[in-house]
């Protein structure tokens, strides 16, 4: 008698499964590391911004974290905003290249065979391994990831960027930067793609699954910045209704919610790289924003006088003595 087929627990809803090697790429400054906190708290904390619960398996979550220091991550979630306490963070300084693949594969390999290590592993991100390697070099990149994953029993999502693409067509795997072997070696795929809608909005689109149905709808989520920074769900609909339509001009308008979120960050001593990070706002758009601020309020208190002193009140003026009339004259009739 054949032994039953364990059912996959979902880590992520559909888009990530349990034992899976999973990808999940982004637009630039679309919020793939928002997600993945996101990703990363709903598993170890059952934190969700969504309506129904995405993880059935709650656990530790290790994060390799790539993309920001730790005043960078400090900035994004404050302290007591959110519980991170299983949620396992090793960094690498922002934006700095793993030495070649195989020293990170060392690394993760010596982290997760630790007694009580986390067996769910996400990787953020792919580019800062694998830079500008050859396919051959992503193949034996994922080979040996597999084979580490079988060993521990682990559950990896990775992290990558789109290519440069056309915002009128829809998000395919072929967009993911890097080798066109990932794809293929990888179990299941979901992208998160900037939405023409809005701005702060952004869509994200299950690519590939080998263990469950793909959905067909995106799911349309908004940047929200407090508590902490994450992504909001507002419905399902088509990806259509996101994409940049032919011929499209004009510039963003950011609502006053990200434009707030501008502000308190620059308050913080935020550079503007940083804000651009979070927020999805250009760096130049950023100095534009906090260039007016300053001038308006400089405009303010340059053109505003200052109040002036209130002068002391007049004193009363004397009170009129009354004078008796005069006394009446020989032959004038006295008054009544």
């Amino acid at each position: 008698m054949a032994a039953a087929t364990k059912v996959k627990r979902q880590l992520f809803g559909e888009y990530w499964l349990e034992g899976e090697i999973a990808i999940l790429f982004a637009d630039e400054n679309a919020g793939k590391t928002i997600l993945g906190y996101d990703i990363a708290l709903a598993i170890a904390s059952n934190v969700t911004h969504w309506p129904y619960t995405l993880c059935e398996a709650r656990q530790p979550v290790f994060y390799f974290d790539f993309e920001m220091d730790k005043t960078q991550f400090g900035l994004r979630y404050p302290a007591g905003a959110v519980d991170m306490d299983d949620v396992k963070r090793a960094t690498l300084g922002a934006g700095q290249l793993v030495s070649d693949p195989d020293t990170f594969l060392d690394a993760l390999e010596e982290t997760v065979k630790q007694p009580n290590a986390p067996k769910v592993v996400i990787v953020d991100n792919l580019s800062c391994i694998l830079g500008n390697a050859s396919g051959r070099a992503a193949i034996n990149f994922l080979a040996r990831l597999k084979s580490i994953k079988a060993m521990y029993g682990l559950s990896v999502l990775l992290i990558g960027h789109t290519k440069k693409r056309n915002p009128t067509k829809p998000i395919s795997s072929n967009d993911l930067a890097g080798s066109k072997m990932l794809p293929n070696l990888a179990d299941s795929m979901f992208a998160l793609g900037k939405s023409a809608k809005r701005a702060g909005a952004a869509y994200l689109k299950h690519i590939k699954a080998r263990s469950t149905t793909k959905q067909d709808l995106v799911a349309e989520l908004t940047i929200v910045s407090e508590p902490y920074l994450h992504l909001k769900f507002d419905v399902f609909n088509e990806e259509s209704e996101h994409l940049q339509k032919v011929g499209q001009r004009g510039r963003k308008k950011f609502d006053g919610e990200i434009i707030q979120r501008v502000y308190e960050l620059s308050d913080a001593g935020a550079s503007c790289r940083d804000i651009q990070r979070e927020t999805g706002v250009s760096r130049s758009r950023v100095s534009e924003l906090l260039k007016k601020r300053s001038e308006a309020q400089w405009s303010i208190t340059a053109t505003v006088p200052p109040t002036p002193t209130p002068l002391p009140p007049p004193p009363p003026l004397p009170s009129a003595a009354i004078v008796p009339p005069p006394p009446p004259t020989k032959g004038t009739p006295a008054p009544n």
